[in-house]
């Protein structure tokens, strides 16, 4: 989820020399330690997480934001149904700050900002102190029958929130790994610190660089050359933020739009769904044709993007590990058309990295992508209860 002022206009600067322009493997050794994440509502994927070495938090994960955030006691009837709420302990101790967050969909939280020790559960590398927010009061933020209590940003120290701190810097401060790898699965996920478990990698990742950071561009930034499916050039060649915290690939509106047309278009369309429009939030799209058959007739979407030597190389999506996602026996779109609201970027969601295993290495400012194997797909998923929402929170902003 992107935090990002909406008159906020990205300012590409040059990309960052990497120590090596090597686009080979990051990690060749041991396979790193695994962390299990969970995809809630197929929407956003959690981790646990430990804060005071007592109380543990299931937390989104977003690369697209620095803070963390987790629902407090002082929460209270605004954070029904969210349990646990972490209380300070004697371990914790407030600033006497306070933070806050709103985003573009109108969703909000706010609370005091504490400072305490915070992990990944299960990881000996612990942040021994390190500042957050403990909301208090919230709007739409936590949603019913998701189980998520708060939020930990993977983003750099510029994107933080006034008075909270970054968990990757801190990491870094306290002389840990600070590459960190995703692969997300259609139920399930994993997070590795350190490199990617390579037996999880049909090939080696290939690396792009990326931006450089600092206050006016803070977010993990790489350029796309170009985009096609079926041949159709999508006239998307811009910078883009591969963002774990954001549930779709949201565009601009001319990208989104060229993208419909050629699926529509397609002579896999119209034999797998007929008549039938490209489907929007409401789920509508039907058939009776398997994942496999989907695949194998729906044009994949080509990304191309140029490696650490200035050479291209494209990265290639099967439809359903991209713009389409299956919800019970319908499929909803997995694509979202963000306006003229992005400011010149396009925020590439867990409906992108879906297809790779990808690799944040944050010392050498370079971002790899593996094809991935060993993820369980489902052979059917049970019809959701309420309607899908996916998280398209995108911009969130302070007041």
């Amino acid at each position: 989820m992107l935090r990002l002022a909406l008159s906020f206009t990205v300012l590409v600067t040059a990309l960052a020399a990497a120590c090596s322009s090597d686009s080979g493997p990051q990690n060749d050794g041991p396979p790193p330690p695994a962390y299990p994440m969970i995809n809630e509502q197929n929407a956003a994927y959690t981790v646990n997480v430990t804060v005071g070495g007592a109380q543990s938090f299931d937390v989104t994960v977003d690369t697209g934001s620095t803070t963390l955030a987790i629902a407090a006691a002082a929460c209270g009837g605004q954070c029904t149904g969210v349990t646990p709420l972490w209380t300070p302990d004697s371990t914790a101790t407030a600033t006497g700050g306070s933070a806050s967050s709103e985003y573009f969909d109108g969703t909000s939280w706010s609370g005091p900002v504490y400072s305490d020790s915070v992990g990944v559960t299960g990881d000996p590398n612990v942040v021994p102190k390190m500042k957050f927010a403990a909301i208090s009061s919230q709007n739409g933020f936590f949603r019913p029958d998701e189980p998520a209590e708060g939020i930990l940003g993977f983003g750099s120290t510029p994107l933080a929130i006034p008075g909270t701190d970054s968990y990757v810097s801190e990491r870094v401060d306290n002389q840990f790994p600070s590459v960190f790898a995703f692969q997300l699965c259609p139920e399930n996920g994993t997070l590795w610190f350190g490199g990617a478990d390579k037996t999880h990698e049909v090939s080696d990742e290939q690396y792009t660089a990326l931006a450089a950071i600092d206050d006016n561009q803070p977010f993990y930034l790489f350029d796309v050359a170009s985009a096609s499916l079926d041949g159709h050039d999508l006239g998307f060649a811009e910078p883009a933020v591969p963002d774990t915290g954001t549930t779709m690939m949201v565009l601009e509106s001319a990208t989104y739009n060229a993208l419909v047309s050629a699926i529509e278009n397609s002579d896999g369309w119209k034999s797998t769904f007929g008549a039938e429009p490209f489907p929007t939030l409401q789920c509508s799209a039907t058939t009776s044709h398997s994942k496999n058959e989907i695949d194998a007739a729906l044009p994949q979407l080509q990304i191309t993007v140029k490696d650490l030597d200035g050479k291209p190389f494209t990265l290639s999506l099967p439809a359903t590990s991209s713009y389409l996602l299956q919800m019970g026996t319908s499929y909803c779109s997995d694509i979202a058309d963000g306006g003229q609201d992005l400011g010149g970027i396009t925020i590439l969601g867990d409906a992108f990295m879906r297809s790779f295993i990808t690799v944040y290495d944050t010392e050498n400012m370079k971002i790899g992508f593996a094809p991935q194997k060993n993820c369980t797909f489902p052979t059917g998923r049970e019809a959701p209860t309420q309607p899908w929402v996916p998280y398209l929170h995108g911009h969130p902003w302070h007041r």
